[in-house]
């Protein structure tokens, strides 16, 4: 894939677009052995001296200043495009079960946060997706990382738009 295609910035933290390419193929080769978690200590966490616990089939970041929770867990899902009618698509309801066991599992564990402070980045071969509650319409919401042509299927441009939000979130700080 062409790197000079990706339109959104790059996060500083990973030092060039050559760096960055290097980086989503890591990526590409953890989705395709469905090591996606080892894929986030190794090459994200450790390097940038996130602290994480590893609960197992997910990580947990705790921001105990913000009061939130981050989610991240590797949930192997079908294609999620498959689906025409949001209304009537499994998997999505499959996916927000799944995140929303993971979501409450971390709120049972750490009492001083609030439900509205966790959410989830489910990645899967098929898609990366946030899930986190929102206040304004007070329901669960799913954002879909779309890749350049509007899909759900991770690429370069989806696997920048990700990292890019742990960053704006400040989960990996500049």
């Amino acid at each position: 894939m062409d790197n000079n295609r990706i339109s959104l910035p790059i996060p500083r933290w990973i030092g060039g677009k050559e760096n960055f390419q290097k980086l989503y193929e890591e990526f590409k080769e953890s989705l395709s052995k469905e090591d996606v978690l080892n894929f986030l200590k190794e090459k994200i966490f450790n390097p940038n001296n996130i602290k994480y616990e590893d609960c197992g089939d997910y990580l947990e970041i705790i921001d105990k200043e913000k009061n939130k929770a981050y989610i991240f867990l590797y949930y192997d899902l079908d294609d999620i495009d498959s689906w025409d009618d949001i209304y009537e698509n499994f998997v999505l309801e499959d996916l927000l079960e799944y995140a929303a066991e993971k979501i409450d599992e971390a709120f049972e564990k750490n009492k001083t946060l609030e439900l509205k402070g966790c959410e989830a980045f489910v990645i899967s071969k098929n898609a990366v997706i946030n899930v986190y509650y929102d206040m304004h319409d007070y329901e669960w919401t799913v954002l879909y990382f779309f890749n350049k042509i509007g899909e759900c299927k991770p690429d370069d441009y989806s696997f920048a738009k990700f990292l890019t939000k742990l960053t704006r979130k400040g989960i990996i700080k500049t």
